[in-house]
């Protein structure tokens, strides 16, 4: 109800005025209940004059209804949504519904529809004071769907697949899926589900078309129980077996399936493997029971690899150290050097006796106890092994002396040879030496060296003659002369000889007449010496009459003669 303002007429010009309090103004909605209207009319002399009335406004009801999903064959629920004001109420309600069936005169009513279609609704609602309001709602009644699927039975822990074979006539449908463990709905047409543990599950479907139609379908589905896979593995070094030990449980006889992560496989219990090298490999095993339900534990298995065993050297001469350097793995060594000896230093120097060939092996222990060796073989040169022939100097202080070298076998040829450190040459001869020690050093083709000390000799001491007696001559011009020596030095037997002629084994030499006689020597290697001997005579002896007495008395002695000798010996 709209508010007026009023007018008021006097033969005088008049003001009038809305005296009361309600705050209405021209166009103004009356409210719900009683409202007091004063109003004061003022004319120009002041005069005065009121008056006063009530409006009443009775509250109107607003119709309003809202219905549950309108599905063909099902019972829809009406609900009434109607309101109106405080100050009064809704007394009566009357629905139709629209298939020409009677009217209903509840207030949420329930109504079941034969057929799809189109259905025009009406609520008429009347309040107290008899003020009516009604609402029309166009219900359309869509097919009820079916609901239905299928599952395959899996095992825990493994996918059980449904297989979703609801219908309806018309529409599309959306899904829920309840898979009775807690876990959350799927709408997906045709879910999988995992379940974490074996047991009966109730599942259940509900399939609701667009229009909110919805039918629910439950089934019981087993999951069976799985296998626990579990293993344990040895940690070994490569070469060695690796042993697993099958610690799989589970309800009934279980087969195996191992993939040891080498393309080898096996279907042992508790197999062993041996790996073909060192590595970090992935090993799994599936163990399956009699419902074929299958778990897979996958490990690491460590192969340590075997430490790298390496070591340098060269071939040596006999008597020369050999060094064998260690390029391995870090690691503990020991050292087998082929000849009875050992050692368990990282790198060695040995000496080997005799010549020949040796096998040398390393073994290497790392800090996983991997071992590994190898075994490697050196050559130990035979030594260009040689005698001294010497030739010794026939005559003291000459150089005739000769050093021969003879070769004791095996040699590697070619050689050369050196004496007293000079240039190595081929020859093995070396001559026109002093008597003396000399170092004769050979070397082969190896490089090996051998030296051997040689001693060229020569007589203690120069060929010489000794004076043993000289007998000059005793009268001037006679062959009394003689001489007698020995030889000293070089090499007895000699042989003497004076003055050119033959040679005789002694040294004495008779009837020598004066003058210098050449004397000469030779010893048994033919050295010879030759000196001079001086042989002496006196003068011619002469007799000469210094003084002659003749004789006082004939016959007396008295005479004498003195004279004077020269020459010859006194």
């Amino acid at each position: 109800m709209s508010y007026i303002e009023p007018s008021g007429t006097d033969n005088c010009s008049s003001t009038t005025n809305q005296t009361d309090v309600t705050g209405l103004t021209n166009g103004s909605l009356f409210p719900i209940g009683t409202t007091v209207q004063t109003w004061t009319v003022t004319d120009i002399a002041s005069n005065t004059g009121s008056c006063s009335f009530n409006v009443t406004v009775d509250a109107r009801p607003i119709a309003d209804f809202s219905l549950t999903a309108a599905c063909q064959g099902e019972a829809i629920n009406f609900s009434d949504e109607s309101t109106i004001d405080p100050s009064s109420s809704i007394v009566s309600w009357s629905w139709n519904m629209g298939d020409g069936s009677g009217p209903l005169n509840l207030v949420d009513p329930i109504h079941q529809y034969a057929d799809t279609g189109m259905y025009s609704v009406t609520l008429l609602v009347e309040s107290l004071e008899g003020c009516t309001d009604d609402t029309t709602i166009m219900v359309h009644v869509t097919p009820f769907p079916s609901a239905s699927f299928t599952f395959v039975a899996a095992c825990e822990g493994s996918a059980t697949v449904f297989t979703n074979t609801s219908t309806i006539d018309a529409g599309n449908l959306n899904y829920s899926w309840n898979f009775g463990d807690g876990s959350t709905p799927s709408a997906d047409l045709n879910p999988s589900h995992v379940y974490a543990l074996d047991g009966t599950y109730t599942v259940t479907l509900t399939a609701t078309s667009s229009n909110g139609c919805e039918d629910v379908t439950t089934a019981s589905v087993e999951v069976f129980s799985a296998p626990t896979a579990l293993f344990t593995a040895s940690t070994v070094c490569e070469g060695a077996i690796t042993v697993f030990t099958n610690l799989s449980s589970g309800d009934g006889p279980l087969s195996y399936a191992w993939d040891f992560g080498d393309l080898a496989t096996s279907g042992a219990t508790s197999p062993t493997h041996t790996y073909g090298a060192g590595g970090v490999y992935s090993v799994t095993l599936i163990a399956t029971n009699g419902n074929s339900c299958s778990t897979a534990f996958s490990a690491d298995v460590t192969v340590n690899a075997l430490p790298t065993v390496g070591f340098t050297f060269s071939d040596v001469c006999e008597g020369t150290p050999a060094t064998f350097v260690n390029t391995s793995t870090p690691g503990s060594s020991v050292w087998d050097l082929g000849d009875g000896a050992s050692s368990t230093l990282t790198n060695v120097n040995h000496t080997y006796t005799p010549f020949g060939f040796y096998d040398v092996t390393l073994t290497v222990t790392d800090a996983n106890f991997c071992i590994n060796s190898l075994t490697q073989q050196i050559e130990v040169f035979d030594l260009p092994n040689f005698s001294l022939t010497p030739t010794d100097v026939l005559c003291y202080g000459e150089s005739t002396g000769q050093l021969v070298a003879v070769a004791v076998p095996p040699a590697a040829i070619p050689w050369t040879l050196s004496i007293d450190g000079g240039t190595p040459v081929s020859t093995v001869t070396f001559g026109g030496l002093e008597a003396g020690t000399y170092d004769i050093t050979a070397f082969d083709a190896n490089g090996c060296e051998f030296t051997v000390s040689g001693t060229v000799s020569q007589p203690s001491d120069t060929l010489g003659i000794a004076l043993n007696n000289l007998v000059n001559i005793s009268c001037h011009g006679a062959s009394t002369g003689a001489v007698s020596i020995a030889g000293t030095g070089g090499t007895f037997p000699y042989s003497y000889s004076i003055d050119g002629n033959g040679p005789q084994p002694f040294g004495t030499f008779n009837g020598l007449d004066a003058g210098t006689h050449d004397i000469q020597i030779t010893d048994f290697n033919l050295c010879v010496f030759d000196t001079t001997i001086t042989l002496t005579e006196p003068d011619t002896l002469v007799l000469t009459l210094a003084v002659a007495n003749d004789l006082l008395c004939n016959g007396d002695n008295s005479g004498n003669l003195t004279v004077a000798g020269t020459g010859g010996v006194s």
